[in-house]
């Protein structure tokens, strides 16, 4: 490791270059001896760097120009200094009258149609970007932003890229989170951001609680043994499409929060040089982060807007497949003159359903038993048939009136 008294960091650097670096600042010794040396600091170094990253237990954000000590407050800025042992840097400067009338006003456009909502779910944005300026996953959440194309998605994607640093995100797609070649990416970053996810398509969502619940998970690296860390990235989706999970238990959507933008912006209303404005507004929008932050610890949970709650619900109708086909294909199954189907017809309307959107079909049994359940609908036996029939019993309008 080499210490970097510009930026304040240490940054890993392999034999090659640190040989090179002692041959350089040497000129006197030879190769041979460069090696013992580089022998020594390698033993050394196991003493010497046990410190490494101390400043996250001390509550302090390492930004460009400084260690920021968070208090309930407000913050003080102190000098780079070898002994927090800091191994990432952010990506912007403290500047305690920086402000950001651009990213306030692309926000208030962006979250137009959450009404009288609004400020609950722009101040979640605000924490949440304010948590993730910090390793850990302590508060165990997630966060989903989903949305019509041409919403701002991808401008908020960019802009927590500019905060926090290309070098400290990752962007493994949550579909491949449980692939142990592939999360070791995560190891030292502060936010894995992964882009579209496929519509319909289910996640297998095992590891992605592990991830966020800071549990010890085993990673592998090409040429290397097996590894263990404990996740300090915090994940975010942005794409199109709410997420869908092959469970439906509680566990993972109590570790979601979902934030829904659907205003689009007409073409004749868009800014070709936002990203350059805002680019310029970087510091005044992490102090923005950072106010976030500190109303986040004050409060220690997250408050979501009802419209968050409703996305829940839709996330769980589309993880169970049985539920996300009856609610898209009631209406073309059933009619008023023809509310009995054979349960045979039905189970296969199910499965073409589910292989024309690439979702795995249940089996029969848990088909029928989750059919059962459904209390407008009746599974029974026809005598006269000899064959087991559904029967629509009301329309779920019906039920929910």
């Amino acid at each position: 490791m080499i210490y970097d008294s510009d930026s304040g960091s240490y940054t890993e650097s392999n034999d090659s270059q640190v040989i090179q670096f002692i041959l350089k600042e040497n000129s006197n010794i030879s190769v041979k001896e460069s090696k013992e040396i580089l022998d020594n600091l390698k033993a050394l170094s196991y003493q010497e760097f046990n410190f490494l990253n101390n400043y996250k237990t001390l509550n302090l954000v390492h930004c460009k120009n400084g260690m920021l000590e968070i208090s309930s407050d407000g913050f003080y800025l102190l000098p780079h200094d070898a002994k927090y042992g800091s191994t990432s840097c952010l990506n912007a400067e403290f500047e305690s009258e920086a402000s950001c009338p651009t990213w306030i006003s692309f926000l208030s456009e962006a979250f137009e149609l959450y009404d009288n909502e609004q400020h609950i779910a722009i101040n979640l944005l605000k924490e949440f970007m304010g948590y993730s300026l910090i390793h850990g996953n302590s508060l165990q959440k997630m966060l989903c932003i989903t949305g019509k194309p041409r919403t701002g998605k991808s401008i908020i994607a960019d802009i927590i890229h500019q905060i926090l640093g290309v070098e400290n995100t990752s962007s493994i797609p949550f579909d491949e989170l449980n692939d142990p070649n592939k999360i070791s990416a995560l190891i030292g970053k502060l936010a894995n951001i992964n882009g579209e996810l496929a519509k319909h398509k289910q996640i297998d969502s095992s590891k992605i609680k592990s991830l966020i619940g800071e549990d010890i998970l085993t990673y592998k690296k090409l040429y290397q043994n097996p590894g263990q860390f404990k996740n300090e990235a915090k994940l975010i989706s942005i794409g199109n499409y709410l997420p869908a999970f092959k469970e439906t238990t509680n566990a993972m959507l109590e570790r979601m929060l979902v934030l829904n933008l659907d205003n689009v912006v007409p073409e004749a209303k868009r800014d070709p040089f936002l990203k350059e404005k805002l680019k310029a507004e970087k510091n005044g929008i992490f102090l923005w982060c950072l106010e976030g932050l500190i109303s986040l610890n004050a409060r220690g949970h997250f408050i979501e807007p009802n419209n968050s709650l409703k996305s829940k619900e839709d996330i769980n109708h589309l993880s169970n497949s049985i539920i996300y086909w009856l609610n898209e294909s009631e209406g073309f199954i059933f009619d008023e003159d023809n509310r009995v189907i054979p349960f045979k017809n039905i189970y296969q309307f199910y499965k073409d359903f589910c292989k024309e959107n690439g979702i795995n079909a249940e089996k029969r049994f848990v088909f029928k038993e989750t059919l059962e359940d459904i209390e407008y609908l009746r599974v029974y036996r026809d005598v006269r048939l000899n064959k087991d029939v559904v029967e629509l019993v009301h329309t779920q309008t019906e039920a929910n009136a």
